[in-house]
C-alpha cells in the first residue's frame, strides 16, 4: 500500500528545526517512518523516485539525507551522532539496503549504481574497540565513497573508510574492508580482493551477438579508452584495422 501523497505521516521522536522535503512526484509507502532524536536534521528527496520502503533514524543533530532523482529505494538510513551526510546519486537502485553514517562522516554513493538485496554500507562500527595497553579507542569512523556505476551482488558489505571506483563489480556475499587500487574490476571474497581487471558492466542481459561497435560506443560514453586495456598483441591488431 502507498500513501496518497509525498508527506511524511509517520514522524516519531522530538526535536526542533528538522526539515523534510520530498518532491511532489514521489509516493511514499504507508510503512515509511522517520525517527528523529535530535535537532536540525534534514531530508531532501528529488523527483521520480520509486519508493518501496523508506525508514530513517536520526540519533543526533545536524545530519543530512540527500537523494537525487529517479532512484529506486527499499532502504533504511541510520545516522549516529552529529553532522553526518548520506548522499545518493541519481538513478541508483537499492533492492534492499541498510546505509549507516556515524559521528561526523559522509557516505556518498554515485549515480547509476545497482545494488542487490542485503546491501550494508556503514562508516563506523557502532561500538568501541579499546587497546588494552594504551586504553585508547582504535576503531574510529571513516567516510565511505562509492563512485558512479557500481554493481553489487547479494549480501555485500562495504565498510568504513572504503572508496569504490567507477564501474566496479562486487561479487555476492563479499565484504569490502579496504580500498581497491583501481576501478573497472571485479571484487570478491572476505575480505574482498580484485579477481579480474579491465571490465565494465551493463544492466541489460545481452547475448554474444551484440555488434562490437555497440560496446565501443558504451566505452566512449563512460570515457574509457580501450587502448589502456589492450595487451601489445591486441594493440598491433587494432592498428592494422585502422590502417
Amino acid at each position: 500500500m502507498r500513501s496518497p501523497s509525498n508527506k511524511v505521516t509517520n514522524l516519531l521522536g522530538a526535536g526542533v528545526g528538522n526539515v523534510v522535503k520530498i518532491h511532489e512526484s514521489v509516493v511514499l509507502p504507508t510503512s515509511h517512518s522517520v525517527l528523529s532524536h535530535g535537532d536540525k536534521n534534514r531530508i531532501v528527496m528529488s523527483g521520480n523516485c520509486d519508493v518501496e520502503n523508506f525508514n530513517v533514524e536520526f540519533h543526533g543533530s545536524g545530519n543530512r539525507l540527500l537523494i537525487e532523482r529517479s532512484c529506486r529505494l527499499n532502504t533504511k538510513f541510520v545516522f549516529k551522532g552529529n553532522d553526518n551526510t548520506i548522499h545518493i546519486g541519481h538513478h541508483c537502485q537499492f533492492i534492499e539496503a541498510v546505509i549507516q553514517a556515524e559521528y561526523g562522516t559522509r557516505v556518498q554513493i554515485g549515480p547509476m549504481g545497482m545494488f542487490a538485496r542485503g546491501l550494508i554500507v556503514r562508516s563506523g562500527d557502532s561500538h568501541s574497540v579499546i587497546d588494552i595497553a594504551t586504553l585508547k579507542r582504535v576503531n574510529f569512523s571513516k567516510s565511505v565513497l562509492i563512485a558512479p556505476r557500481v554493481w553489487a551482488g547479494y549480501d555485500v558489505s562495504i565498510m568504513k573508510g572504503v572508496t569504490i571506483h567507477s564501474d566496479t563489480i562486487i561479487g555476492a556475499a563479499s565484504v569490502v574492508t579496504k580500498t581497491p587500487d583501481e576501478g573497472r574490476c571485479i571484487l570478491a571474497g572476505i575480505p574482498a580482493k580484485i579477481v579480474r581487471r579491465g571490465v565494465f558492466w551493463d544492466k541489460r542481459s545481452l547475448g554474444d551477438d551484440v555488434p562490437e561497435q555497440f560496446w565501443i560506443d558504451s566505452l566512449n560514453e563512460r570515457g574509457i579508452d580501450r587502448n589502456d586495456y589492450l595487451i601489445p598483441e591486441d594493440c598491433a591488431i587494432e592498428t592494422e584495422k585502422r590502417t
